[in-house]
């Protein structure tokens, strides 16, 4: 028995030489002999570890994973496999894979340190040519719609006429110029919107007064500004001039009235107006 693993351990030593003289000096997948008695795992070790090469044992598919054992030239080495997969030797220098992993071509290709092998594997058949495309499956059923998103427009609202005479005075309230559009707001939604429109007076003076795209809670709220306390100040005069107004606003769930405004400050009536026109879109946030 021992004259017969000593042959053995021989035919093992002098595979791994004639993998080891490639001009990189990587190693090669090694086996016993057939005919000769199987040395146990722990013979196989001693007599491999002797090479000081990184040998390959077996390399096979079983129970759906790849399995490839060997030992490497060092203990508690860095081995890998196809340079995906990492292990490391024990301090037998015995090292194993065990992957759900199938190489393309069946060859495994192994690396420790400065050493390199590649290993047929058993079991494993290549990958075959790409078949051609099947023919196009049945269309589904329609699915639910989903939820309205964020940023959905909800509604958009257009108005345009004719602005009749607006009075002033230093204390006159701001009111809507022209025509306007009720809105309806829901939960989480919000107002933009723009508007603009022609004024000026007949009589020879001047007067100062603000501007804006405003909104009303309705019934009976006052006309507010869309923009808060920044208003657009500005100064009227014997001379139709555009002036505009936009912004835009989250309120509370409700009623409201939007429409280009007019605060008249000066004591002339703004009498030579023409037309407002604008736009508000409620949009959902």
């Amino acid at each position: 028995m021992r004259d017969l693993r000593k042959t053995a351990g021989s035919v093992l030593a002098f595979a791994v030489v004639l993998a080891a003289a490639s001009p990189n000096g990587a190693g090669a997948q090694t086996a016993v002999g057939e005919g000769l008695p199987a040395l146990s795992l722990e013979a196989r070790i001693a007599e491999a570890v002797q090479t000081k090469r990184l040998v390959v044992f077996a390399a096979a598919i079983e129970g759906g994973k790849l399995v490839v054992t060997g030992v490497a030239p060092e203990p508690d080495q860095r081995v890998t496999l196809d340079g995906e997969y990492l292990t490391r030797s024990d301090e037998r220098h015995y090292f194993e894979f065990a992957r759900t992993y199938l190489p393309p071509d069946c060859i495994v290709k192994l690396t420790a340190g400065r050493r390199k092998t590649k290993a047929v594997v058993q079991y494993c058949g290549p990958e075959g040519p790409r078949g051609k495309v099947g023919p196009a499956g049945d269309r589904g059923a329609r699915g639910a719609s989903g939820p309205r998103g964020a940023g959905d427009v909800a509604g958009i609202h257009r108005f345009s006429g004719r602005i009749e005479t607006i009075a002033g005075g230093p204390s006159a309230p701001a009111v809507f110029a022209g025509p306007t559009v009720d809105v309806v707001l829901g939960v989480g939604q919000r107002i933009f919107g723009t508007a603009q429109g022609a004024l000026g007076l007949t009589a020879g003076k001047t007067a100062a007064g603000r501007v804006g795209l405003c909104y009303q809670s309705l019934p009976e709220g006052p006309v507010l500004d869309i923009n808060g306390n920044d208003f657009l100040l500005v100064t009227f005069i014997p001379e139709r001039q555009v002036y505009s107004g936009s912004g835009s606003v989250a309120l509370p769930p409700g009623s409201y009235r939007i429409g280009f405004c007019v605060q008249n400050l000066g004591d002339a009536v703004l009498d030579d107006n023409d037309v407002a026109q604008g736009w508000v879109m409620v949009m959902n946030e």
